[in-house]
Protein backbone atom coordinates (compact mmCIF):
# COMPACT_ATOMS: atom_id res chain seq x y z
CA UNK A 1 0.00 0.00 0.00
CA UNK A 2 1.05 3.54 -0.85
CA UNK A 3 0.47 6.68 0.73
CA UNK A 4 1.54 10.07 -1.10
CA UNK A 5 2.06 13.34 0.37
CA UNK A 6 0.26 16.46 -0.90
CA UNK A 7 3.10 18.94 -2.54
CA UNK A 8 2.39 22.29 -1.24
CA UNK A 9 4.93 23.97 -3.29
CA UNK A 10 2.65 24.41 -6.28
CA UNK A 11 -0.34 26.03 -3.94
CA UNK A 12 1.77 28.43 -1.99
CA UNK A 13 4.11 29.28 -5.40
CA UNK A 14 0.49 30.23 -6.35
CA UNK A 15 -0.74 31.92 -3.49
CA UNK A 16 2.21 34.01 -3.03
CA UNK A 17 2.08 35.22 -6.86
CA UNK A 18 -1.23 36.00 -7.05
CA UNK A 19 -0.70 38.21 -3.62
CA UNK A 20 2.17 39.99 -5.04
CA UNK A 21 -0.57 41.12 -8.17
CA UNK A 22 -3.22 41.95 -5.88
CA UNK A 23 -1.02 43.75 -3.41
CA UNK A 24 0.49 45.98 -6.24
CA UNK A 25 -2.99 47.93 -6.42
CA UNK A 26 -3.54 47.78 -2.58
CA UNK A 27 -3.16 50.36 -0.42
CA UNK A 28 0.37 51.26 1.10
CA UNK A 29 0.13 54.43 2.53
CA UNK A 30 -2.83 56.28 3.36
CA UNK A 31 -2.59 60.48 3.29
CA UNK A 32 -4.69 63.07 4.00
CA UNK A 33 -6.03 64.91 0.82
CA UNK A 34 -4.33 62.92 -1.07
CA UNK A 35 -5.87 59.39 -0.05
CA UNK A 36 -4.19 55.95 -0.14
CA UNK A 37 -1.08 55.40 -2.30
CA UNK A 38 0.13 52.09 -4.20
CA UNK A 39 2.47 51.22 -6.16
CA UNK A 40 0.82 51.71 -9.32
CA UNK A 41 0.14 54.84 -8.59
CA UNK A 42 3.05 56.54 -7.29
CA UNK A 43 4.35 57.44 -10.54
CA UNK A 44 7.65 55.50 -10.16
CA UNK A 45 8.46 52.08 -11.81
CA UNK A 46 8.37 50.13 -8.49
CA UNK A 47 4.93 49.09 -9.03
CA UNK A 48 5.86 47.34 -12.76
CA UNK A 49 8.95 45.66 -11.18
CA UNK A 50 6.81 43.73 -8.46
CA UNK A 51 4.30 42.88 -11.41
CA UNK A 52 7.58 41.48 -13.50
CA UNK A 53 8.75 39.77 -10.42
CA UNK A 54 4.88 38.24 -10.06
CA UNK A 55 5.18 37.02 -13.15
CA UNK A 56 8.64 35.63 -12.88
CA UNK A 57 7.33 33.56 -9.79
CA UNK A 58 4.22 32.45 -11.37
CA UNK A 59 6.36 31.11 -14.68
CA UNK A 60 8.94 29.60 -12.02
CA UNK A 61 5.97 27.78 -10.09
CA UNK A 62 4.05 26.47 -14.03
CA UNK A 63 7.36 25.25 -14.36
CA UNK A 64 8.63 23.40 -11.43
CA UNK A 65 11.39 25.22 -10.71
CA UNK A 66 10.17 25.93 -6.85
CA UNK A 67 13.57 26.61 -5.28
CA UNK A 68 14.38 29.15 -7.63
CA UNK A 69 11.27 31.15 -5.63
CA UNK A 70 13.27 32.88 -3.54
CA UNK A 71 14.84 35.33 -6.43
CA UNK A 72 11.51 37.04 -6.85
CA UNK A 73 10.76 36.72 -3.12
CA UNK A 74 14.26 38.25 -1.71
CA UNK A 75 13.56 40.88 -5.13
CA UNK A 76 10.12 42.24 -3.96
CA UNK A 77 11.54 42.21 -0.45
CA UNK A 78 14.25 44.73 -1.28
CA UNK A 79 12.10 46.76 -3.22
CA UNK A 80 9.46 46.80 -0.37
CA UNK A 81 12.60 47.87 1.85
CA UNK A 82 13.96 50.63 -0.54
CA UNK A 83 9.88 51.94 -1.01
CA UNK A 84 9.14 52.49 3.02
CA UNK A 85 12.91 53.41 3.21
CA UNK A 86 12.28 56.16 0.90
CA UNK A 87 9.14 57.20 1.69
CA UNK A 88 9.83 57.39 5.35
CA UNK A 89 13.15 59.61 4.84
CA UNK A 90 10.80 62.05 2.38
CA UNK A 91 8.47 62.43 5.30
CA UNK A 92 10.85 63.26 7.78
CA UNK A 93 12.21 65.98 5.12
CA UNK A 94 8.58 66.89 5.14
CA UNK A 95 8.71 67.39 9.16
CA UNK A 96 12.31 69.14 8.96
CA UNK A 97 11.90 71.56 6.81
CA UNK A 98 7.65 72.29 7.37
CA UNK A 99 8.14 73.15 11.24
CA UNK A 100 4.19 72.45 12.97
CA UNK A 101 2.46 71.96 9.69
CA UNK A 102 5.20 69.76 8.21
CA UNK A 103 4.95 67.59 11.70
CA UNK A 104 1.16 67.65 12.16
CA UNK A 105 1.14 66.80 8.28
CA UNK A 106 3.52 63.74 9.02
CA UNK A 107 1.81 62.45 11.97
CA UNK A 108 -1.41 62.29 9.19
CA UNK A 109 0.37 59.78 7.29
CA UNK A 110 -0.27 56.17 8.02
CA UNK A 111 0.70 52.74 6.29
CA UNK A 112 -1.68 50.59 5.20
CA UNK A 113 -2.95 47.23 4.84
CA UNK A 114 -1.19 46.85 1.44
CA UNK A 115 1.97 46.30 2.61
CA UNK A 116 0.44 42.99 4.89
CA UNK A 117 -0.51 41.61 1.44
CA UNK A 118 2.76 42.16 -0.34
CA UNK A 119 4.75 40.26 2.96
CA UNK A 120 2.34 37.24 2.98
CA UNK A 121 3.12 36.60 -0.47
CA UNK A 122 6.67 37.32 0.13
CA UNK A 123 6.54 35.12 2.77
CA UNK A 124 4.96 32.07 0.91
CA UNK A 125 7.27 32.10 -2.03
CA UNK A 126 9.88 31.89 0.28
CA UNK A 127 8.40 29.14 2.10
CA UNK A 128 8.02 27.86 -0.97
CA UNK A 129 11.15 28.00 -2.09
CA UNK A 130 12.62 26.04 1.06
CA UNK A 131 10.25 23.10 1.41
CA UNK A 132 11.56 19.69 0.19
CA UNK A 133 9.37 17.80 -2.29
CA UNK A 134 7.42 15.19 -0.01
CA UNK A 135 8.38 11.39 -0.14
CA UNK A 136 5.96 8.82 -0.23
CA UNK A 137 6.12 6.41 2.08
CA UNK A 138 5.64 2.49 1.24
CA UNK A 139 4.00 0.24 4.34
CA UNK A 140 4.39 -3.24 3.72
CA UNK A 141 2.08 -5.67 5.39
CA UNK A 142 4.91 -8.48 7.10
CA UNK A 143 2.24 -10.05 8.58
CA UNK A 144 -0.06 -10.71 5.93
CA UNK A 145 -0.02 -14.22 4.98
Amino acid sequence: MEEKKTDWRPLLGLGGTLLLVFGVFAPLFSMPLAGDLNYMGRGASDGWLILGFAALAGILTATGKYRLLLIPALLTGGVMAFTYFDFQSRLSAVEREGGVGGTSFASLVSMSWGWGVLAVGVILLAVAAFMTQPSTKVFHDEYKQ
